[in-house]
């Protein structure tokens, strides 16, 4: 089972982008019973990164080279969204953003990446 599993991240393809919907659980709070914000960080990463992905194709392979997250509000218990969209394309280089909202449309987070396209084996 991959992260993206272990995580339980569900994944939607948008007009746009992408939508991926994880459901808090006890695995995923901090010491202060807050979600991690590492747990926000792959949430954002996953979004803009399959956002990338519907946009290449079938076949087309990207990785992060850059992600900037601003954290907005403490996430808690319940069901968090993160909405990824391109805001470049070009042939080497993707920009997209994302946001995070909680389950009653509360701003979690935004954040900001570059994905670079990968053309060789890794």
């Amino acid at each position: 089972m991959g992260f993206v599993e272990d995580l339980g991240l569900q994944t939607t393809r948008t007009e746009g982008g992408a939508e991926v919907r994880l459901e808090v659980t006890e695995a995923v709070l901090n010491g202060l019973g807050l979600v991690h914000g590492g747990v926000i960080c792959s949430l954002v990463d996953h979004a803009i990164g399959a956002a990338v992905i519907f946009a290449l194709g079938h076949g087309g392979r990207a990785v992060t080279a850059e992600l900037k997250i601003n954290f907005l509000a403490p996430a808690e218990r319940g069901v968090l969204v993160a909405r990824g969209r391109l805001l470049r394309e070009g042939q080497r280089l993707l920009v997209g953003e994302a946001e995070v909202i909680d389950q009653s449309g509360r701003l979690i987070a935004k954040a900001l990446g570059t994905w670079a396209v990968v053309r060789k084996a890794l």
